[in-house]
């Protein structure tokens, strides 16, 4: 469905013409550089690219379904890694904490994911769990009212640009599949990361994805976004 036709459209025209002059022309430079200019990314905040899917309530434009794809028609004329850059936000980084975040956490951290000022991502595949991700060896124990996390996480999608990341952890070691799997919400002082992709791996580009290692990590308990008890769809 879309809401207002004629605001719509004039939004669509803006998205196109950005996608178009600005950043078809960049292509081959972001390619042999593996970097996508600030003022781009900068540009994708001014014309809330970073925020279409987010509730308008969080600072978002809160697109419908019909809308956000004909956003997507015109973002996926040029190359997956500029849609990446913000495409996080406005996907898995945001929708986990508009489905199954407390009150809090959607106000403390939507509205920085709407704006660019933060960039999201989603820390789910692992080296032993990537098409069953239920095979999670990523433990997180509790230790009074906060949570210990140990882990290696992968290919994960702006992980060297993100600052806020949703980190799934098993918390209950004896329950089989996707019970007893949580996922947290973890600021980016507190994941390290290390290495390149590894050799064969194709990316985004950009620079967009590689390893993480979470160890020795304490979090609040605050940090649970949601405690899994039915499987993980893809």
């Amino acid at each position: 469905m879309i809401r207002h036709p004629e605001q719509f459209a004039a939004q669509l025209a803006e998205v196109r013409a950005f996608v178009q002059t600005e950043c078809r022309p960049l292509e081959q430079e972001i390619d042999r550089t593996d970097e996508i200019p600030e003022p781009l990314v900068e540009r994708m905040r001014t014309i809330g690219l970073f925020g279409h899917s987010i509730p308008e309530a969080y600072g978002g434009a809160g697109l419908t379904s019909e809308e956000l794809s004909l956003v997507n028609i015109e973002v996926s004329q040029v190359a997956t890694t500029i849609r990446a850059r913000f495409g996080g936000n406005t996907g898995i980084a945001s929708e986990s904490l508009v489905v199954d975040g407390t009150e809090a956490q959607k106000r403390r951290y939507l509205p920085q994911l709407a704006s660019g000022a933060v960039t999201g991502c989603f820390a789910l595949t692992e080296p032993e769990a990537g098409s069953d991700a239920t095979a999670q060896k990523t433990v997180a124990v509790r230790d009074g009212d906060d949570y210990v996390i140990t882990g290696t996480k992968c290919y994960i999608t702006n992980a060297p640009l993100a600052n806020l990341f949703t980190v799934f952890a098993r918390t209950d070691p004896a329950a089989k599949g996707a019970a007893g799997i949580s996922a947290f919400t973890i600021m980016f002082a507190f994941g390290q990361i290390v290495g390149p992709m590894a050799i064969g791996f194709v990316s985004d580009g950009a620079g967009l994805a590689r390893g993480l290692v979470y160890s020795a990590i304490l979090l609040a308990a605050g940090s649970v976004l949601a405690v899994l008890q039915k499987p993980l769809r893809g």
